[in-house]
C-alpha cells in the first residue's frame, strides 16, 4: 500500500494517510441469498489483550439495500480472527497515551459549522472533569491511529468493525431487530425526540444534560463507557450503537466503488446524541474528512489475534 506523509503545520506532527484504495472501494457482486456464517472453531488457543473480545473468523452479507444508510449494494465479505475492544476508549484512557507524550491532546471545540460553538464545544468530554470513564471525543483521525498504535494495536477496518457489530444473521441492530430503546442505547426517545424535531434548528445550540428543554430525559452527554448489556452486539461488544461513533482504517468509496476519497475515512455507529432508529443500525456509515473532530466522533481500536 503507498503511504503518504503528510503534516499539520499547527500542530507539528506528520501522521501516515493512505492513499491507495482499499478493498471496500472495488466493485462488488450482490449476494442473493444474504446471510453469512462463522467457521467452526478450531483447537487453537486464542489469547486478546485484556478488555478485548476475540471475534472468529467467518463470512458476513455486509451493507444494506436501504440507500439511506450509505451502504448498498450487499455484498459478501469474509472476516479473519482478530480482537476488538470491548468498549470506547475512554477519556482517562487518552489521556495516559498524553501524558506519555504520543498522542496529541484533545480538541476542547468540534469541528462542524455550529451555530452556537461554545455550546458545542461543551460537548467535547476532555473539558469535564468529571467525565473520566465517558468516551473520549472530538478526536480527527490521525488522533485516534495514533492512540491504537500505542496500545499495540490499530483502528479496525470497516468490514470488521460491522462483523463484530452484526455477527452473521443479517440483524438491523448489534441486538438484534427490535427497534432501539432505553434498554439498548442511550438516545433521545418519545418525548425528548418530538421536543427535538419541534425546536428544528435550535437543537444545535442546547447540551443535551445540562439545558433545560432536554433536562430530565433519558439521554445525557457521553455517559461511562460500558454500560447496557441489553445492547450488546453477538460477540458481546458494548455500545457499538451509542456512545460516541467510531473512527475506522478505510478510506470512503461507494460500495460500488464510486466516489472514492483519500482524504476522508469511515466512521461508524450510532451516538448518544442520534435521534432516528436508522442511525443505530450497524449497516449506516458515513464518509469524513478525517481533520474532523466532532462531539461524536470517537476511537475503538482491533489487534491482530494472537496464538
Amino acid at each position: 500500500m503507498q503511504i503518504r506523509q503528510t503534516c499539520n503545520a499547527s500542530r507539528k506532527l506528520c501522521v501516515p494517510v493512505a492513499l491507495a484504495i482499499i478493498a471496500a472501494c472495488a466493485p462488488v457482486k450482490t449476494n442473493a441469498q444474504g446471510g453469512g456464517r462463522i467457521d467452526k472453531p478450531t483447537p487453537v488457543a486464542t489469547s486478546c489483550p485484556k478488555s478485548s473480545m476475540f471475534v472468529r473468523r467467518g463470512t458476513l452479507s455486509i451493507g444494506s439495500d436501504d440507500g439511506s444508510l450509505g451502504a448498498n449494494p450487499p455484498h459478501l465479505a469474509s472476516i479473519a480472527d482478530f480482537c476488538i475492544q470491548k468498549a470506547e476508549v475512554t477519556v482517562a484512557d487518552y489521556q495516559a497515551c498524553v501524558d506519555a507524550r504520543a498522542c496529541l491532546g484533545g480538541f476542547r471545540d468540534v469541528a462542524d459549522d455550529s451555530t452556537a460553538p461554545s455550546a458545542r464545544g461543551e460537548l467535547c468530554n476532555t473539558r469535564h472533569p468529571e467525565r473520566s470513564d465517558s468516551p473520549m471525543n472530538c478526536v480527527d483521525w490521525r488522533m485516534a491511529d495514533q492512540y491504537c498504535r500505542w496500545v499495540g494495536g490499530r483502528l479496525p477496518t470497516e468490514q470488521e468493525w460491522e462483523y463484530a457489530a452484526r455477527g452473521t444473521d443479517g440483524r438491523d441492530y448489534p441486538w438484534g431487530n427490535a427497534i432501539p430503546d432505553e434498554r439498548h442505547v442511550n438516545g433521545c426517545f418519545g418525548a425528548c425526540v418530538d421536543r427535538m424535531q419541534r425546536l428544528g434548528p435550535l437543537r444545535d445550540s442546547l447540551v443535551p444534560g445540562l439545558d433545560p428543554v432536554v433536562e430530565g430525559v433519558q439521554f445525557v452527554a457521553s455517559p461511562p463507557v460500558g454500560k447496557l448489556s441489553e445492547g450488546a452486539s453477538p460477540f458481546g461488544v458494548l455500545n457499538m450503537a451509542d456512545g460516541v461513533s467510531e473512527w475506522t482504517s478505510t478510506l470512503w468509496c461507494k460500495y460500488d466503488g464510486t466516489d472514492c476519497m483519500a482524504d476522508r475515512a469511515v466512521l461508524r455507529g450510532g451516538c448518544w446524541a442520534s435521534l432516528r432508529p436508522s442511525e443505530f443500525m450497524s449497516a449506516k456509515r458515513a464518509g469524513v474528512p478525517v481533520t474532523f473532530h466532532g462531539h461524536c466522533a470517537g476511537i475503538r481500536c482491533a489487534f491482530s489475534a494472537e496464538r
